[in-house]
């Protein structure tokens, strides 16, 4: 990328190939949580209302 090119968002450039296949990886990692989730039945939830008690 031109330093000199304020204009330019480093997020248009095209992927790399190793961005490719780490974004790949981390696609397929959501993709198996979320199947897990299903499989389990519910969501799991980042806090526990037992300890920070029910969300409003």
């Amino acid at each position: 990328m031109n330093p000199e090119r304020e204009d330019i968002d480093p997020d248009d450039e095209p992927l790399t190939e190793e961005e490719q296949r780490l974004d790949e990886i981390q696609a397929r990692g959501l993709r198996e949580r979320q199947a897990d989730q299903k499989r389990a039945g519910h969501r799991f939830d980042l806090f526990d209302e037992s300890e920070w008690g029910p969300k409003e």
